[in-house]
């Protein structure tokens, strides 16, 4: 016997992709009405989780898509319309899919109930079935109602043909059981039986849909049988069959059952006033795969080979620059000169290649928000319209991992006290509808992702205010404060404007939690806020966080590397030129006041610098925020491949990892939030 195990990390990457496409399909529905396209769609991957869930042998995740094939296949049917209850219904599908996703990765065992969610399937199945029954006994309509597809294989469908050629009749023949009926599935299995003994039998549905499952009260049960043309006498004999409660005989001709039996035909009634069309959906084409899967720890093998394969390429450099210097006139030398060239070129194209091996579009993140909005605002009782925008922009895999977390704080804050209620929004002279627009762009070798809405938004005297009480400053120091650094305050830990503390937001621990998961992946974020009109956060993150360019400065005799995206500015200064406010060495740089600091202090090493007639100075930014660092020498810039601590050494404030330089000395790369943290305060 196969031992299944082997492809679970196939069935879960599919699985994965399926519920990604299944809640996409789902909102689609609520928002634009169920089209022929996206009906077919939601169904599809319903049916293939279905059949790979029970490949598998798991048999809750096999329960709930046959359910959910059961509702779809009859709204593609155009039996049923789309309702709220049913989209409910569906995304509470997908929840509890999820949930069962994650038991399986755990521990390959299903674990949750899901009697509850199949059990309210089904009884929205019944009662359609009902509602049906019930136009179909006011003849409403111009059209049976009952019109559903069966679909008949091929022997089937052969064994009809011969039944119609041999003189009987074709029925669709619905039974439904008395609600008095104990033993459903019994009965029905009796019920079969009298059917073969009475006509040919050619499709069951006890076969297939109520095959694990018996049905719900008021549910139909369907056969396709061959029999005389006594429609009135076969109703009446299987009336006086046992738990029989209703029976309905439909006669159908061969051109119409071939009709029903094509998945790609959609067949509109009119129930609920629909009007009537038909259409059939265009045959998918066979096109060749263009992409594979490939499992993620061989790619991180392969960039960290291409790291090494960096690093190696500098200390060529270095050797080159070395033997140039020394047998400069030798033609040994010179003919390796473009040898060194070549390796570089094609060690740097390998690299790109590599990195965008690990790029994925930032859809795949981009892909959660809808159905966390939609959830949100109905939870609130606002209404929001989102716009995404750049789905195409490609980030590092590992990158879009660590942003979701960041982003979804973002998203929560917006909804919960950016955006205005409907009546809020009226007062204020805006539409009921408010506005969440997600962005994303590539902007000089970074990527900028851009939360912006369109609510109240950021009260700067209320952020002071809530400074206040909490001690962090006095009334007279909070006066003096600008309103953009008044803004600021709302990345300080226990900080929040929100009136009331609910269980989306008001305890002031998410936007500390999004700065600090920002600069750990060496990032910026920046607030924009105009109040009464909205808010716009704007987050600044490298391409990928395995390949950094770096600034190597001198910091008492030892190299240190600054990651350049938060370098602002480089100058020279004389150490008289510095200036003092309250004990703290500053720098005024066009017009603005900036602390300097000398990292020799924390580090641990003595100054050199306040020697020397010029300074360096480079001048690190987070956000609003500035800092001047004094170091002992300007050394260049170079790309630099991040490398891990690890375990033994641990966390260390102000480190983010360490570098190997070209001459073969480790080099640690510098964490701009640590360092600031260092400096005392100025975060």
């Amino acid at each position: 016997m196969t031992d299944m195990r082997q492809y679970q990390s196939h069935f879960l990457d599919d699985l994965g992709e399926q519920l990604q496409l299944m809640e996409g399909e789902i909102l689609r529905l609520e928002q634009e009405g169920g089209t022929a396209e996206g009906v077919q769609s939601l169904f599809r991957a319903a049916h293939t989780l279905k059949g790979s869930s029970a490949t598998m042998g798991y048999e809750k995740m096999t329960k709930i898509t046959h359910a959910m094939e059961t509702i779809l296949d009859n709204v593609r049917s155009e039996v049923y319309p789309i309702t709220t209850e049913m989209i409910t219904l569906l995304f509470q599908c997908v929840d509890r899919l999820k949930v069962l996703e994650a038991e399986i990765a755990l521990d390959s065992r299903e674990l949750s109930d899901i009697d509850d969610l199949v059990g309210d399937m089904m009884l929205l199945d019944a009662r359609r079935a009902q509602e049906m029954l019930v136009h179909a006994e006011k003849g409403e309509g111009d059209k049976t109602v009952i019109s559903e597809s069966f679909p008949l294989r091929e022997d089937e469908w052969e064994m009809a043909r011969r039944q119609v050629e041999g003189g009987l009749s074709l029925y669709r023949l619905y039974i439904r059981l008395s609600s008095e009926c104990l033993m459903k599935s019994v009965r029905l299995d009796v019920i079969e039986k009298q059917l073969r003994d009475t006509a040919p039998v050619i499709w069951s549905e006890l076969l297939s849909r109520w095959r694990d499952i018996p049905p719900p009260d008021g549910q139909f049960v369907r056969w396709l049988i061959a029999a005389a043309d006594r429609k009135e006498e076969l109703e009446r004999e299987i009336r006086t069959w046992f738990d029989v409660d209703s029976v309905e005989a439909v006669p159908c001709s061969l051109d119409e059952l071939h009709s029903q039996s094509q998945p790609p035909v959609i067949v509109r009634t009119d129930i609920g006033g629909r009007p009537e069309s038909s259409f059939r959906l265009p045959p998918s084409e066979r096109v060749k795969a263009q992409s594979i899967r490939v499992n993620v720890d061989r790619l991180e093998t392969l960039m960290n080979l291409v790291g090494e394969l960096v690093i190696d390429q500098t200390r060529i450099r270095q050797v080159e620059a070395n033997l140039q210097q020394k047998y400069g006139s030798d033609e040994t030398v010179k003919e390796m000169s473009p040898v060194f060239d070549h390796l570089t070129r094609v060690i740097g194209e390998l690299q790109d290649s590599v990195m965008k091996v690990r790029m994925l579009p930032i859809e795949q993140l981009f892909s959660r928000f809808p159905r966390v909005v939609r959830d949100l605002a109905n939870g609130l009782g606002k209404k929001v319209e989102l716009m995404l925008e750049g789905n195409e922009t490609e980030l590092d895999r590992n990158l879009i991992e660590e942003v979701g977390d960041p982003l979804i704080h973002l998203i929560r804050n917006a909804l919960d006290h950016g955006i205005e209620t409907p009546e809020a929004r009226r007062q204020a002279g805006k539409p009921e509808q408010g506005i969440l627009r997600i962005s994303a762009a590539h902007e000089d070798n970074q990527v900028v992702l851009t939360v912006k809405d369109d609510g109240a938004g950021i009260d700067a005297d209320k952020l002071l205010a809530k400074a206040i009480d909490k001690n962090l400053f006095s009334a007279e120091e909070a006066s003096q404060k600008k309103e953009n650094e008044a803004i600021q305050l709302i990345f300080h830990p226990g900080l929040s404007t929100a009136s009331e503390i609910s269980d989306i937001s008001g305890r002031g621990v998410g936007m500390d939690i999004v700065r600090a998961g920002i600069e750990r992946i060496n990032g910026m974020i920046e607030v924009e806020t105009f109040k009464g009109r909205g808010t716009c956060f704007r987050i600044r993150l490298p391409l990928t966080l395995a390949i950094i360019t770096g600034l190597m400065v001198d910091i008492g005799g030892r190299i240190y590397i600054l990651p350049m995206s938060n370098v602002v500015e480089i100058i020279q200064m004389e150490p008289k030129a510095l200036q003092s406010v309250k004990g703290v060495p500053v720098v005024s740089l066009r017009e603005r006041i900036i602390p300097v600091v000398w990292l020799h202090d924390s580090l641990g090493y003595p100054r050199t610098g306040i020697k020397r007639k010029q300074i360096p100075i480079v001048v690190i930014g987070r956000a609003e925020k500035r800092l001047a660092l004094a170091v002992d020498g300007l050394i260049g810039y170079q790309e630099v491949v991040i490398k891990s601590l690890g375990a033994y050494v641990g966390n260390i404030e102000g480190i983010s990892g360490a570098t190997i330089l070209g001459d073969g000395r480790v080099a640690l790369i510098l964490e701009i939030g640590g360092i600031m943290k260092m400096a005392g305060g100025l975060t």
